[in-house]
């Protein structure tokens, strides 16, 4: 399993004897591979430090307050630790008392207690600050976290070690969250005749290998496996798997993730191609998700590798969860990463879903 960590375990809150109300909590989900910090680019990739401020306001504006879910989560992959350290200070920050003081180089990434914003992830070369992390970011005021792991995504889950014939370290940074939104502060709420108070999720996020195919294929099962081991333990109200999977819609991992049985179902299947003629669910922006760092100022994307895939019990072919999986989808989107100025943020674009998520009051 390799390192793992929980924070103490907080009394739940006592049920009352009437009946709890059922709120749809708006829900926003955001994955981006954000590109590490490569010192020695290739041709037409901007350095880091030219880079980031795009990528900077990116998150800002998908993120705002009063714009954004308060409950928003933010999934990215290829972070290097000096990239966490400008991300907590200078985009997911929200102190307003005093500045985020900046830790050495090897010292882990804390934001500080007026800091709304907080994350989960761990650097894959050693589980504390080398390599790249798989962060979870997400705001303290909209979630308790009650349970982290980072899973290193090998044969004997030994920390730093590839798995099968993967080219690179390869991590599942797994989070367990209640929601600590009030019933109040959701848009919707409905009676419930049930007696569950269960406002948890489970989020996972991961970069798979970019090599090797058994690996992937592995490591998808792997992930799977995870997934039921946390769902047996916490009974969450709604799962979902992030990530770069560098694995084509043909390939074997995102066909493992969609196949009957898989408990899983990539978002975009959700959305009908339909030109958004009823005027409800709808996709935004492009189809391809991998860029790379093209020179040509009117350069596409190559490939669709980065998913959002969703909880469906049964996976794709129980059509009766997958409609209501559907109510659950509001929109779904793949941003831009380059603008006027030609700069790359990334050689990914971030992909999007938003959603009304059924929670249980408190």
């Amino acid at each position: 399993m390799g390192d793992a960590s929980s924070p103490p375990q907080a009394p739940r809150h006592v049920c009352s004897q009437e009946t709890p109300a059922m709120s749809l909590v708006p829900l926003r989900i955001i994955t981006h591979n954000i590109r590490f910090a490569n010192t020695s680019p290739e041709t037409h990739e901007c350095l880091w430090e030219d880079r980031f401020p795009h990528l900077s306001s990116h998150f800002k504006y998908h993120t705002r307050p009063h714009f954004a879910p308060q409950s928003t989560l933010v999934c990215m992959q290829e972070v290097l630790h000096r990239q966490m350290q400008d991300l907590i200070k200078h985009t997911f920050n929200t102190a307003r008392s005093k500045a985020v003081s900046t830790p050495g180089p090897n010292q882990e990434v804390v934001p500080t207690d007026d800091n709304d914003w907080t994350f989960v992830g761990v650097g894959r070369n050693d589980g504390k600050t080398k390599g790249e992390y798989s962060p979870i970011f997400f705001r303290k005021s909209a979630w308790r976290l009650l349970h982290f792991e980072t899973v290193w995504l090998n044969e004997t889950g030994e920390v730093g070690k590839k798995g099968w014939d993967a080219s690179s370290i390869r991590i599942l940074t797994c989070a367990v969250l209640e929601s600590s939104l009030s019933s109040a502060a959701s848009s919707i709420q409905q009676t419930s005749s049930t007696s569950e108070n269960n406002r948890i999720i489970l989020a996972l996020n991961t970069h798979l290998d970019d090599q090797g195919a058994v690996s992937r294929r592995e490591a998808t099962k792997l992930i799977m496996k995870v997934a039921s081991r946390l769902k047996s333990k916490y009974s969450p109200q709604f799962t979902f798997l992030a990530g770069d999977l560098n694995s084509h819609p043909s390939d074997d991992a995102y066909q493992l993730l969609n196949a009957p049985g898989s408990n899983f179902v990539d978002a975009r299947r959700l959305v009908p191609d339909d030109k958004n003629v009823e005027g409800k669910l709808y996709a935004y922006g492009n189809e391809l998700t991998f860029t790379g760092f093209a020179g040509d100022v009117g350069a596409g994307g190559r490939h669709r590798i980065d998913f959002i895939h969703l909880e469906v019990s049964g996976g794709p072919s129980n059509e009766a969860e997958l409609e209501k999986l559907k109510e659950m989808v509001q929109v779904y989107g793949v941003l831009p990463s380059r603008f006027d100025d030609h700069v790359w943020m990334s050689d990914h674009r971030a992909v999007v879903v938003d959603l009304l998520v059924t929670l249980g009051s408190h």
